[in-house]
């Protein structure tokens, strides 16, 4: 039976990135105030010191959880720390732990005595360095695919499988740390007892800001001194972007621009180019329709008490509002709108406009498309109309 966990091999659930194969330096980063807290927690448990007071009183297992929108450089962060502190990257494959979740977990202990033993986690750390530091890798678990087994999300199944081995599990005990990326705040939301319970600290990461975007582009039009764009107008339409939103989209816009060699004589003015590829849908941010518009997100789980129904309609229409869509998204989502519920919703902005109450199935449907629900019912209805004439339009050029 030995012989056989010996021959086993784990290799599937992970990849290690050695810190001498790491070549990203600082300023290909956008460092954020959180990011140091993150730096901080690192050197905190790096150095072999049992006397300092944070270990003996918060007894640190060496997990920190972070949640963080999807479309930043945190990747690319934790490289650029690996490199820097000479620690080896261990990244856990997600789609093969999601194949057989319940083997990983039960292996986890020979699949982490597996990268210890590993040739290429050993890399050439110094004979000084091995005394000071006792930690030589960061275990990092990018939650990207969700999970469903019994209605477990995986940082469930994860939760609930050390908790019940042992709360006291410590990573710093195998000489690592674990860091785990989650995109899904709702997800921490309804775990949280047994969040607080595992990891040692959260950290909430927050979307870039109007500061940050301007600090953003106009390191990028340094970068690029002989491209020109409006700083101000790429700032006010880049709302809820991250940052590799916004360079993936510059990397294309100047592409583009190049493509076009009459252009490329006249001006090296790119504002015009970079509006149209977000307006016509041609570059799409991280954020999607589908993550700022989920169905029934309005009625789901939701409970009233009111029995006047007008007061009640107001209620539920507050509710399913959705006030932070960047105006330069409301035609694609008129387009998407149009094209799957086109007479339904007139009927329903129809109602609005005469204040009749709403039935329950037409709240459902409005609850698909909140957005609508940012125009009043008259203009809704026009913005609706004009994108259905838009989408035939389309058909026609091309014959359909």
């Amino acid at each position: 039976m030995n012989d056989a966990r010996e021959e086993m091999s784990f290799s599937k659930y992970y990849k290690i990135i050695s810190s001498s194969e790491i070549n990203i330096n600082r300023d290909q980063i956008y460092f954020r105030e959180k990011y140091n807290e993150i730096v901080n927690y690192l050197r905190v448990l790096l150095v072999k010191d049992d006397d300092e007071l944070i270990k003996q009183y918060s007894h640190p297992k060496g997990a920190l959880l972070l949640h963080i929108n999807k479309g930043t450089d945190i990747l690319d962060f934790f490289k650029f720390i690996s490199a820097n502190y000479n620690l080896n990257l261990v990244q856990f494959n997600i789609d093969k732990l999601l194949e057989t979740p319940q083997d990983f977990f039960t292996n986890f202990n020979l699949i982490i005595e597996e990268i210890l033993r590993s040739n290429e986690a050993t890399g050439e750390v110094s004979e000084k360095y091995d005394e000071v530091y006792k930690i030589k890798r960061i275990l990092l678990v990018e939650q990207l695919i969700e999970f469903d087994s019994q209605s477990k999300s995986f940082l469930k199944f994860f939760l609930n499988y050390f908790l019940k081995k042992s709360s006291d599990y410590s990573f710093i005990d195998q000489q690592a740390l674990l860091f785990w990326i989650n995109y899904n705040v709702d997800e921490i939301n309804e775990n949280s007892q047994e969040v607080f319970q595992f990891f040692d600290i959260f950290i909430k990461i927050h979307r870039l800001n109007q500061e940050d975007r301007e600090i953003i582009f106009s390191n990028i039009s340094e970068k690029y001194p002989k491209i020109v764009f409006d700083i101000k107008t790429m700032v006010d339409l880049t709302k809820k972007w991250e940052i590799r939103d916004i360079t993936h989209l510059i990397k294309i816009a100047i592409f583009k621009h190049y493509l076009n060699s009459e252009l490329n004589d006249i001006s090296n003015e790119i504002t015009p180019l970079l509006k149209d590829l977000i307006e016509s849908g041609e570059y799409i941010p991280s954020f999607s329709i589908n993550n700022q518009i989920n169905p029934e997100n309005g009625l789901k789980n939701q409970k009233y008490e009111i029995k006047d129904p007008e007061e009640l309609q107001k209620n539920i229409i507050s509710n399913i509002q959705n006030q932070n869509i960047s105006d330069f998204m409301l035609n694609q989502f008129y387009e998407n709108a149009a094209s799957e519920r086109y007479t339904e919703l007139l009927i329903i902005l129809d109602k609005l406009n005469k204040k009749e109450i709403l039935e329950e199935n037409d709240l459902k449907l409005l609850s698909m498309y909140p957005f609508i629900l940012n125009d009043n019912p008259q203009k809704a209805q026009i913005n609706l109309e004009k994108a259905k004439k838009k989408i035939e339009q389309i058909k026609q050029a091309f014959g359909k």
